[in-house]
């Protein structure tokens, strides 16, 4: 609805692909 509800939205998606990203790496990195 609003500017900043978007620009939340937006960094939370942001964030938690980052974070999958981390866990996604980190094992094949170890291997």
């Amino acid at each position: 609805m609003f500017n900043g509800t978007n620009i939340s939205i937006r960094s939370l998606l942001a964030m938690s692909k980052s974070l999958l990203a981390d866990s996604d790496w980190r094992p094949l990195k170890v291997q």
